[in-house]
């Protein structure tokens, strides 16, 4: 494909790409923070994710030659290992199925963190992948509602 451009219209192709993807990690993230900010048991989380948002932008705008990699790539990794270490802390007497839902939410967590990691790395907004995520998310936040997790007050 790049043979068939001008290096002009590549690097602007590029860049829109590069912008699509950042503006696809800010929606996962924000969605993400959305949902799990009204669990309890997931408190703090949202943040954290979103800073790994603002560490992924920057990783997916910088190139690897840059010397400022260097600096970023550190605490974007440590952050993506920060949400993959998360535990939520589970209410007093919660049913059998509430704790599954938990364990799902930590699982959703880990896929949504991958997504954004994968997404920054390869600099593209993986429409499909975004989209099946999101879906897996809004179903996991009306189980979670079903089982007594989800707080509109949290």
């Amino acid at each position: 494909n790049v043979f068939t451009h001008s290096i002009a219209s590549y690097y602007a192709s590029r860049y829109i790409k590069i912008s699509q993807t950042m503006k696809a990690i800010d929606d996962i993230a924000e969605r993400i923070a959305a949902v799990y900010g009204r669990m309890p048991s997931f408190h703090g989380v949202g943040g954290i994710v979103r800073e790994f948002a603002r560490a992924a932008r920057v990783e997916c705008e910088m190139m690897k030659s840059d010397p400022d990699f260097f600096r970023n790539w550190p605490e974007f990794v440590t952050i993506k290992e920060q949400i993959k270490a998360f535990n939520p802390v589970p209410p007093a007497g919660i049913s059998t199925l509430a704790r599954v839902q938990l364990q799902r939410g930590c699982r959703l967590l880990s896929d949504g963190t991958d997504l954004i990691y994968y997404m920054a790395g390869v600099r593209v907004p993986m429409p499909k992948s975004k989209r099946e995520f999101l879906e897996n998310l809004s179903d996991f936040e009306v189980d979670c509602q079903g089982v007594g997790l989800r707080s509109e007050s949290a």
